[in-house]
C-alpha cells in the first residue's frame, strides 16, 4: 500500500503498474481521527477518491444498514467499540468501488452475527469480480471462503495451497450433506459415506451440490445439514504448528 518503502522489486496489478486508487486496505488496528464522526470519516474517503455524491450516499446508506451502523453515523469515532470501528473501516474500503481489497484480521473484535454479515459481504464482492487478500487466525471463519492460502510462521511461508497434493485438496471442495430418509427403500444417484438409522451422510462435489439437494427433496426426504469440508482446513493448519 506504499506505507513502507519496498526493499526491492516491483508490484504489478492486473499486468500493469499498481494504481493504489484501485485497492483498499483495512488494518487490524486502524488509526482514525477520534473526533471525526463516522459520517465525517466516510466523507473524508469520498473527497480523497472524488466519489460522486449520489454513488457515495447510496453506498453509505446501504452498507451502514447492512452493518447496523446507520444509527451511529453522527457519533464520534472515539466512542466506537473495536467491532464498530472494524465495520466502519470495511465500509470505507468499498466506497470507491475498488478492484481489490486487503483485509488484516477482518473478523477480530466482531461478534458472531457481525462475522456472518462480513463474510457475506466479502463473498458478494468476490462474486462481482473483486479480489481479496486477507490475514486471519480464525481458521474456521475463513476456511469456507478462501481459494488459496499461505500459512506463515515466524515470518516464513511454511505451507500453501499450491504445495498440497490434489488428492488432499479435493477433500476441501466437497460438501457433507446429511439427509433424513423416511423410507429405507429410497435410492439416490450418489452413494452415502455413512448411515445411522435413517440419517444418511453424503460427500458431494461443490458443482453437484444444488442438483443433489433437489433430488433429495424430490424424493420426499429432508436435508438436515449442508457443511463445507473446507472447514477441515483448520485441522490441516493445526498440524503445521509442530513444524
Amino acid at each position: 500500500m506504499g506505507l513502507i518503502k519496498a526493499d526491492y522489486g516491483k508490484l504489478k496489478f492486473l499486468n500493469s503498474n499498481l494504481r493504489f486508487s484501485e485497492i483498499s486496505f483495512s488494518s487490524e488496528k486502524m488509526d482514525f481521527f477520534p473526533d471525526l464522526t463516522c459520517n465525517d470519516f466516510f466523507y473524508t474517503i469520498k473527497e480523497i477518491h472524488s466519489i460522486p455524491k449520489y454513488s457515495f450516499e447510496k453506498k453509505v446508506k446501504s452498507l451502514s444498514k447492512i452493518f447496523e451502523l446507520e444509527k451511529f453515523l453522527n457519533i464520534k469515532l472515539k466512542n466506537f467499540s473495536q467491532g464498530m470501528l472494524k465495520k466502519a473501516s470495511f465500509i470505507a474500503c468499498l466506497l470507491n468501488e475498488p478492484k481489490f481489497i486487503l483485509l488484516d484480521e477482518p473478523f477480530s473484535g466482531l461478534d458472531q452475527d457481525a462475522r456472518i454479515i462480513l463474510k457475506n459481504e466479502i463473498n458478494k464482492f468476490k462474486r462481482k469480480g473483486g479480489g481479496v487478500l486477507l490475514t486471519s487466525h480464525m481458521f474456521d471463519d475463513v476456511s469456507p471462503m478462501i481459494d488459496d492460502w499461505f500459512y506463515i510462521k515466524k515470518g516464513k511461508i511454511i505451507d500453501s495451497s499450491f504445495e498440497v497434493s490434489n488428492s488432499i485438496r479435493s477433500d476441501f471442495d466437497l460438501y457433507n450433506i446429511e439427509v433424513l430418509v423416511p423410507k429405507e427403500e429410497i435410492e439416490f444417484t450418489k452413494n452415502e459415506v455413512s448411515r445411522n438409522l435413517n440419517r444418511y451422510n453424503f460427500n458431494i462435489p461443490e458443482n453437484e451440490k444444488e442438483v443433489f439437494i433437489k433430488e433429495v427433496i424430490s424424493k420426499g426426504c429432508h436435508v438436515e445439514s449442508v457443511i463445507s469440508n473446507k472447514l477441515k482446513l483448520s485441522d490441516h493448519f493445526l498440524t503445521l504448528e509442530d513444524r
